[in-house]
């Protein structure tokens, strides 16, 4: 099989689970591998992004005509409006298409998550030879993303810098260990509000990628409540078909569980809350994901929310995340 087609069969999430574990193994030995990989993606994403842009183009230019045509004139041709109105929506229905393909979860992470170098994360690195923090930068710069993993966990617990947490988190995601990577991005999240759009960004793709819906959702809604942000959270949002409601709604916590997945030697251990809402009026029932606990939070209590996805004949649960 070529390698374009086992890529494609990958991004698609058509591989068998024996096929899939071993190119994931290629994937995190192989270095050349990864990046031919990495820059297909790429290519991927420029293509959709293309297409996106350019018939949003043609859109402008058609509903600008149809503006024109609306004023006053005297040879105003009836067909050359209804043959405008054709075409219009004729793109529309191509546009919804594009913009809205029917993908999984792994497919759209597939689309956003690249891999980053060491540079993206640390202005001028220094790696300091025989040190652990400098073979971990080594393993993470020659794509020897298992060992990065291993070691900038041992390195983060005694350093408490943010860049090993990210570095950490993102070796975790190359190697398909998103819980590991999740639990990274929480301690980044609750130690370092400076990088707390960088953490919610990084565990949204993570749980997208573990194809875990309710907890992505989440963490793009926080994040795209942020007053800045240089993430496509709004487009991510709608790939997704998450549609955040434009009015508050009065629900009960029905359920409420809390998680707390420890890292060894870590001063902060990772906290999650998730339950379900149920509405006051209609009885429906919201899961909702929070990856900062609201310690008080308990069965019974009332709370304001918003609906991220409805209820629907194949969702007969739906999201919704806590108006705080």
């Amino acid at each position: 099989m070529k390698k374009s087609e086992l890529f494609d069969l990958y991004l698609q999430n058509k591989l068998r689970e024996k096929e899939l574990q071993e190119f994931k193994n290629q994937l995190n030995n192989d270095p050349e591998f990864n990046k031919e990989f990495q820059r297909l993606k790429e290519i991927r994403y420029a293509v959709r992004y293309n297409a996106r842009v350019e018939i949003r183009e043609q859109l402008d230019q058609i509903e600008a005509g149809i503006e024109k045509s609306r004023k006053p004139k005297r040879s105003t041709s009836i067909p050359v409006i209804i043959i405008s109105l054709v075409a219009i929506l004729s793109l529309a229905f191509v546009y919804i298409y594009v913009q809205k393909p029917t993908v999984s979860n792994l497919e759209v992470f597939n689309s956003y998550y690249k891999t980053l170098s060491i540079e993206d994360i640390i202005e001028s690195p220094s790696i300091t030879q025989g040190s652990l923090e400098g073979a971990a930068l080594l393993a993470y710069q020659s794509g020897n993303f298992k060992l990065a993993s291993q070691s900038f966990l041992e390195v983060a617990s005694t350093s408490q810098k943010a860049e090993h947490y990210i570095l950490g988190g993102l070796s975790a995601i190359e190697i398909g260990n998103y819980q590991i990577a999740v639990d990274q991005f929480n301690i980044l999240y609750n130690q370092f509000p400076e990088y707390r759009s960088t953490a919610l960004w990084y565990s949204g793709l993570s749980y997208l990628a573990s194809d875990k819906k309710v907890e992505a959702a989440s963490s793009f809604y926080s994040l795209s409540v942020e007053k800045e942000s240089k993430y496509e959270t709004t487009e991510i949002l709608e790939r997704l078909d998450i549609l955040p409601s434009q009015s508050v709604s009065v629900g009960l916590i029905e359920s409420i569980v809390f998680e707390k997945d420890s890292l060894s030697g870590n001063s902060y251990s990772p906290s999650y809350q998730k339950g379900i809402i149920s509405d006051l009026t209609t009885r429906n029932s919201y899961e909702f994901f929070l990856i900062k606990p609201i310690e008080t939070l308990k069965v019974g209590d009332m709370v304001n929310y918003l609906t991220l996805e409805e209820i629907t004949e194949d969702n007969a649960i739906g999201i919704g995340v806590i108006d705080k």
